[in-house]
């Protein structure tokens, strides 16, 4: 468990909260997010054939950035739930290994949920490539090391984890597929995120 919220679990069954989460519907209900510092680097989003499971969401760009695809959802306090997709990325090696930047042979990828309080404070969730959670106590640099950190995903991969939404959050949310500090190309595919019932153990 970290900072006392989050932890892992089996996976299991239930009702999906977002929509499209396949990627079938090409990007509907889903909304690009381009920071400032990232509008002039050739970002984008798109659908492509070859998913996991049919469609799946491509993320792109010409230089290392970060950029996300949202979906706002609601979320009960107090409640369980479970956060998984299936996720991969491809190394582009246009130059000889040796010269590849650090960030093109790494996932580069997160999986971020943003919870509001009564005073519309925003609390933020993170979810890796190698299915570890995390609160926003951990800063901007350490979080970047933690999702470049070192190896790429070739193939197909599911990530999940179960949070409780603490009795003070809940409501409004957001979920974000990022590109983080990456150019990708990054896939998600079959992303849901479900309420699980207190049976399901946190570990």
């Amino acid at each position: 468990r970290i900072g006392g919220l989050l932890c892992l679990a089996a996976s299991g069954i239930a009702d999906n909260l977002l929509l499209n989460g396949g990627f079938e519907d090409q990007l509907d209900h889903w909304k690009l997010i381009i920071p400032t510092d990232s509008r002039y680097k050739l970002c984008k989003a798109a659908p492509v054939e070859d998913g996991h499971a049919g469609r799946a969401l491509c993320l792109r760009s010409q230089y290392d950035t970060r950029f996300s695809l949202h979906q706002p959802v609601s979320l009960r306090p107090a409640a369980r739930y479970r956060l998984s997709a299936w996720v991969k990325n491809e190394v582009r090696l246009g130059r000889p290994p040796s010269e590849v930047d650090a960030a093109a042979v790494t996932p580069g990828l997160v999986l971020r949920l943003t919870l509001f309080d009564a005073s519309k404070h925003a609390h933020a969730l993170y979810l890796t490539a190698d299915s570890r959670l995390f609160d926003d106590s951990v800063s901007y640099s350490p979080l970047t090391r933690i999702v470049n950190n070192g190896r790429s995903i070739s193939n197909w991969t599911k990530v999940e984890g179960v949070f409780q939404v603490p009795g003070g959050l809940g409501g409004n949310a957001t979920l974000e597929l990022f590109a983080w500090m990456s150019r990708g190309p990054i896939f998600f595919d079959e992303v849901c995120l479900e309420p699980v019932g207190e049976e399901l153990p946190l570990t």
